[in-house]
């Protein structure tokens, strides 16, 4: 293994361990400067988990969208 391939095997176990901003998708972004952690762990993921993945993933490219998904995800968990 070469240098080269050493230098990528370390990138890509920093990278999991730490994401940079800039690797992250806008709307990921997004929720983590919006709402707290657990929030998103434990209400929003389960919540769209249940959801149609074409439904939500085509209101993720808006922040309304993205609203209106943490609308329905705290409603369901109301319910």
């Amino acid at each position: 293994m070469g240098v080269i391939g050493i230098l990528g095997v370390l990138v890509a176990i920093i990278m999991i361990i730490w994401t940079p901003g800039w690797a992250k998708p806008p709307w990921q972004r997004y929720l983590e400067d919006q709402y707290t952690w657990s929030e998103i762990r434990g209400t929003f993921i389960p919540a769209w988990r249940k959801m149609d993945r074409k439904e939500w993933a085509t209101l993720l490219d808006s922040e309304a969208g993205i609203r209106e998904l943490v609308r329905r995800a705290r409603q369901s968990k109301q319910a």
